[in-house]
């Protein structure tokens, strides 16, 4: 098993790296122009 503690930081940031492509995903359906 692997130490929780240790693990945080990695589940962190694979949910923003998920996060982030729905943002991007959603953004793009409603405005289709954008940074994105």
């Amino acid at each position: 098993m692997v130490n929780p503690k240790s693990d945080l930081p990695w589940r962190n940031l694979f949910l923003t790296a998920i996060f982030l492509t729905l943002l991007s995903q959603i953004s793009r359906k409603i405005a289709p122009i954008g940074p994105f």
